[in-house]
């Protein structure tokens, strides 16, 4: 009896995950992490199968996080040997631009051109001084589909390095409804650049 309680005990989980981030200090997570720990722990105790190490579901988890949370690259779970907290490993990835719709609203794209999340839920968005580009096309932004190309986020991503390098100062970009097209203002220039 006493090794059946104790192996039971070894077995348990309790919902309080441990997160840990993996992105590098340039580049913190999106959300403050109290918020992807406060769903990691709502969605292990609604879970009956996560009760113990034999019976999670970590696809599931997974799946569920990263459907919560559309910004997050990478999710795992560590099941500890003799502890009960279960270790959450998450990523997100490096912003590239903010987009601004035709309705005014702001959304953080990522170097695949993929929406994130809106502007206004992430972490501290004024201190990435990130550029905003306005969006002029009537395309509908679905959160963690692209948005833009890859090929595009790669190109504003490059020419906003590039200037920034020269010590220029963009006032604007626009992605006018013309296909494949950037136009481009600097600070203190009369002139717009079109790419």
């Amino acid at each position: 009896a006493a090794i059946v309680c104790s192996s039971l005990y070894v077995l348990s989980l309790n919902a309080n995950v441990h997160i840990v981030s993996l992105n590098g200090s340039d580049n913190p997570l999106m959300r403050d992490e109290k918020i992807y720990q406060q769903t990691a722990q709502y969605l292990l105790k609604d879970s009956l199968t996560a009760k113990t190490k034999l019976t999670i579901n970590t696809a599931s988890f997974i799946r569920a996080m990263k459907a919560r949370f559309p910004e997050l690259s990478h999710v795992s779970v560590t099941l500890p040997l003799m502890g009960h907290r279960p270790i959450v490993e998450i990523a997100s990835p490096a912003p590239v631009a903010l987009l601004a719709n035709e309705q005014n609203r702001l959304f953080v794209i990522d170097s695949q051109g993929r929406a994130l999340l809106p502007a206004n839920e992430t972490n501290d968005i004024a201190a990435r001084k990130l550029p905003t580009i306005t969006d002029q096309s009537t395309t509908p932004v679905e959160i963690g589909q692209p948005v833009i190309t890859a090929q595009d986020a790669g190109f504003i991503a490059e020419a906003i390095g590039q200037l920034r390098a020269k010590k220029l100062e963009v006032s604007s970009l626009v992605m006018p409804i013309t296909a494949n097209e950037l136009h481009l203002k600097l600070n203190g220039l009369n002139y717009i650049l079109k790419f």
